[in-house]
């Protein structure tokens, strides 16, 4: 396992001002994300892949993904049931949408996971871009 990916054995259900949430909760968090800000991310929940998926914030420094009944269902478990978990850190391009022209950019992945780079070409006068 390297850097970017991280697993924990978990309980569903995070406290959320008094009620319990159907989500699990990222341990250490904000120090491995390196923000206190929502976040995307791939999660193995047992046998259940959940892609490109919001970490939320806690309110008490981490994070969380919500599982929706849908995905509780393929589990097989609900709120108070113990998960193995495998959190990914997404691989973002190096520059944001606002920086660049490019609206794809960052949006799109090879299947190393490695974001697509745009570039251009003119013909006959005209700028286009890929």
């Amino acid at each position: 396992m390297d850097a970017s990916s991280r697993s924990f054995d978990t309980i569903i259900g995070v406290d959320v001002k008094g009620e319990m949430w159907s989500c699990i909760e990222i341990p250490d968090s904000a120090a491995w994300f390196g923000t206190r800000k929502t976040v995307r991310v791939d999660a193995l929940i047992d046998d259940v892949m959940l892609e490109n998926v919001g970490a939320m914030v806690t309110g008490r420094g981490g994070h969380m993904v919500s599982l929706s009944a849908k995905v509780r269902k393929q589990l097989g478990k609900e709120v108070g049931d113990s998960v193995r978990v495998t959190i990914t850190k997404r691989k973002r391009a190096a520059r944001t949408r606002a920086d660049t022209p490019a609206l794809l950019k960052g949006l799109l992945f090879g299947p190393d996971g490695a974001a697509f780079s745009p570039t251009h070409t003119r013909k006959g006068g005209r700028l286009y871009r890929y």
